[in-house]
């Protein structure tokens, strides 16, 4: 029976923290598929590039499609590593204007377009705070809904208005979180980055 009941631990997978919708890192993506049950997902391989002096290794993601925080929408990324093995989970709420396209920034941004940008800066960030608690670190900008709402308004008048991007990181739950929010011409670019708590994070 003892022979046995190894066997058995030594078949059994080893995860290791749980993070994002139950899935656990160290997951290989066959597993991680099958924690995501029916949510629509799509498997996506970056190939090996080099930019510069720097080298890119091969990647290999699942793309989550349909992620909410409340009424907003957004996408999950699963990375996995040389190993196939789930390292790192994004979350991506991104609001982008081509800058091609358009004279000048804040261009076409109407003011119903705006509200719903601020919104969601403001409505998921207040999530995570709620969730997580004080963040151990935090630097740049997390602007108020009022904050947001002069950015827009200027603007739209001037075509020029800045907010610094802000990062907040929090340790937590054996899981390293970080929120990104960077509002380029008015654009969003929210992320959330789970990422297991090693030694060195």
């Amino acid at each position: 029976m003892k022979g046995f009941l190894l066997v058995l631990l030594a078949a059994a997978p080893c995860f290791s923290q749980t993070t994002w919708s139950g899935l656990q890192f160290g997951m290989t993506p066959q597993q991680a598929h099958l924690a995501l049950n029916d949510r629509p997902s799509k498997d996506r391989l970056v190939p090996a590039s080099r930019v510069g002096n720097t080298d890119s290794p091969e990647m290999f993601f699942i793309d989550v499609q349909g992620v909410s925080v409340g009424q907003h929408k957004g996408d999950a990324h699963l990375r996995f590593d040389e190993d196939q093995k789930l390292a790192q989970v994004s979350i991506a709420f991104i609001t982008f204007d081509k800058l091609e396209r358009k004279a000048a920034c804040f261009e076409g941004i109407s003011n119903e377009e705006a509200a719903t940008r601020s919104n969601m800066a403001v409505e998921i960030s207040e999530e995570m705070i709620g969730r997580f608690g004080k963040p151990v670190s935090e630097t740049g900008s997390f602007p108020t809904s009022q904050e947001l709402a002069a950015f827009y308004a200027r603007g739209t008048v001037t075509g020029f208005a800045k907010i610094d991007a802000g990062k907040r990181i929090w340790r937590t739950e054996g899981q390293v979180i970080e929120e990104s929010l960077s509002m380029p011409c008015g654009s969003l670019f929210l992320m959330i980055t789970y990422k297991p708590q090693t030694k060195e994070l």
